[in-house]
């Protein structure tokens, strides 16, 4: 199973695969979701539903059940992670406190939960 962050569905709208130029990868990320494969998450998805635009109206096309909710991930996972976060010598408290209050907390914490995989253009 694979989770994708929001950078890998903007920088695909923006850079390699337009909607109008190559609608056969939106197709395709549909189809690896009806799979099983592919999902994302509720907080990507907020974050791409806040961008009122095409990627914002795909994203509200795809099954509910493509983006995970928040309330399946699990409290260990989100402690495991917040601990790593806190306790970590090489982060900042400002960079601690952005991580845990953005998106990719919840991704890599719902990937963790699941034993998923993360992709990410970061």
């Amino acid at each position: 199973m694979y989770l994708i962050d929001a950078n890998v569905f903007i920088d695909a709208k923006n850079r390699y695969y337009p909607f109008d130029i190559v609608p056969g990868f939106w197709e395709w990320l549909k189809s690896a979701h009806l799979s099983a494969k592919l999902y994302t998450v509720e907080a990507v998805y907020d974050e791409l539903v806040g961008t009122a635009d095409e990627l914002c109206e795909w994203i509200k096309q795809m099954p509910k059940s493509f983006t995970l909710p928040a309330s399946e991930i699990g409290a260990p996972s989100l402690t495991r992670l917040s601990t790593w976060a806190n306790t970590s010598s090489q982060y900042t408290r400002a960079a601690v406190f952005e991580f845990l209050g953005a998106a990719d907390y919840f991704l890599v914490a719902h990937a963790h939960t699941v034993s998923a995989t993360v992709v990410t253009h970061e």
